[in-house]
């Protein structure tokens, strides 16, 4: 039997999900982790659906909605970034299209990692969840109930959440670079906080 020969190196992948209001800091750190990925893969692809264009200039493929192919772009990525941020707006569908899973599926194969950005638990693809590596929680406006409906490791999210409104309430949302958040690492059931005064 013949032995087939592997496109690309396999290594750990990650799916980041950062989710939050408006102004607390969700793409500052998301694009920092954008920069850390290209630092670290010099000869990676950077591909992003970026509608308030913060992450214009690391970009090598501009996803949108317009471009009908923009599917077919995605599921041929290899040794790369794709950065969604505010998906919604290029796939308002609550149930996942059937890409999304062939990506879900692929992802390790070609060494794809992923960053989603979103205003709201109840706004994350079912199909998304299930893959995230790490969550990042900012403060945000949602109902608890709403982690349960949406996330597996709601109880760990629900938390986060608490922990960080209560945080923003008293101490204010933070400003660049130093926002206060929490990492949801959904790997080894920890939070970790970041930029809280204790």
């Amino acid at each position: 039997m013949p032995v087939v020969k592997r496109e690309v190196e396999v290594r750990d992948n990650f799916l980041y999900g950062y989710i939050g209001t408006n102004r607390t800091g969700k793409t500052s750190l998301a694009r920092k982790a954008a920069e850390n990925w290209i630092a670290n893969n010099p000869d990676g692809i950077v591909a992003g659906f970026d509608p308030q264009r913060k992450f214009g200039d690391l970009l090598n493929i501009v996803i949108k909605p317009s471009d009908k192919e923009y599917p077919e772009k995605i599921l041929k990525l290899r040794n790369a970034l794709l950065i969604l941020d505010d998906y919604r707006a290029l796939h308002p569908q609550s149930k996942a299209e059937p890409w999304v899973l062939d990506l879900m599926i692929s992802r390790a194969d070609y060494n794809i990692d992923i960053i989603y950005i979103i205003h709201n638990p109840k706004l994350v693809l079912e199909t998304l969840t299930y893959y995230t590596t790490h969550y990042f929680i900012f403060y945000t406006e949602s109902r608890l109930g709403s982690w349960q409906e949406k996330i597996p490791n709601y109880i760990l999210c629900q938390t986060a959440s608490m922990w960080i409104n209560k945080h923003v309430s008293i101490e204010g949302k933070g400003q660049y670079p130093n926002f206060p958040h929490i990492i949801v690492d959904c790997l080894n059931q920890k939070l970790i906080g970041q930029n809280i005064k204790r």
